[in-house]
């Protein structure tokens, strides 16, 4: 007999094994305007999302492209571009191979020692810089080996080093999403940033609706609010590798060594040998470690 799934809410209000970080200011802020809203159902508006996008990040609108996350971003930039063959920097995200394969794209996993070494004009580099398994941050400098870098900088706004956002190289294009620093993952917002012609291609096989009603009305609003978004959550991360042993990492998560307390309140997500645990905002965090029961 098959045991049909538990559909049932988690006991927990919150749970960050997912990757989806939690803002108790965000979510408040993101509550009062949909409550403000007429109708939060269906298709949005997307030029209120593109205008904000735009406007926070300091980007031609005409070099930029909306997707239904930076996954369907990713899906598209492969359609047109239609690469040779793909390197790919692992260890990363589960889809990029089964995305190769559906599109009949060769390719070959390496790493990010390799990666600075190789020298193939003819290939596609694809890497996500911070790592979003290891949260490793690296300043590329080796863009120039490759026909073009397919550069995944969804964590960006967590990074080390400078986001290639403000400097472009003409062989890279950008993709990026909002769910990491937002913690917005069901609003499904995600952008690429390239030239103008890839941009336009992608933009003539896109969905006929690629922003929600959520989005129109979240986006523009929360989109300023980043900075102190990811101050706040790396402020609960230091207070938590002061306590707790960790991996050092540059994302919206944490990476302990073992499980404890917190991962198991809250779920984690298991990669490596690193127990992830998506960032909270302190109070969220101390309520349950001052829970002694």
């Amino acid at each position: 007999m098959i045991k049909r799934p538990d559909w049932r809410v988690n006991k927990n209000l919150v749970n960050l094994s997912h990757n989806v970080c939690w803002d108790s200011i965000t979510h408040q802020i993101a509550r009062e305007e949909l409550l403000k809203a007429d109708n939060i159902l269906g298709t949005g508006n997307p030029f209120p999302v593109y205008t904000a996008i735009c406007d926070y990040y300091s980007m031609n609108i005409n070099n930029v492209v909306l997707g239904l996350g930076s996954a369907e971003v990713i899906q598209r930039f492969l359609q047109v571009t239609k690469p040779h063959f793909i390197y790919i920097v692992s260890p990363t995200w589960g889809f990029m191979e089964p995305l190769c394969k559906i599109l009949n794209i060769p390719y070959e996993n390496i790493t990010i020692k390799q990666a600075k070494t190789i020298y193939n004009k003819n290939a596609t580099l694809y890497i996500a810089n911070p790592n979003g398994v290891t949260g490793e941050s690296i300043s590329i400098d080796f863009y120039n080996n490759y026909h073009t870098i397919l550069l995944d900088e969804a964590y960006s706004d967590w990074c080390l080093h400078k986001s290639l956002l403000h400097c472009r190289p003409n062989n890279v294009f950008i993709t990026k999403s909002l769910s990491k620093s937002l913690g917005i993952s069901g609003a499904r917002v995600g952008f690429g940033y390239g030239d103008y012609d890839t941009i336009t291609s992608m933009q003539n096989i896109r969905l006929p609706d690629i922003v929600t009603k959520v989005s129109e009305i979240v986006v523009p609003k929360l989109i300023y609010h980043t900075p102190d978004i990811v101050s706040r959550l790396t402020a609960s991360k230091i207070r938590l590798e002061s306590m707790y042993d960790c991996f050092t990492g540059y994302a919206n998560f944490i990476s302990f060594k073992k499980q404890n307390k917190l991962t198991k309140y809250f779920g984690y997500r298991k990669a490596e040998d690193h127990y992830h645990l998506a960032l909270a905002d302190w109070q969220t965090f101390e309520r349950i470690l001052n829970d002694n029961t």
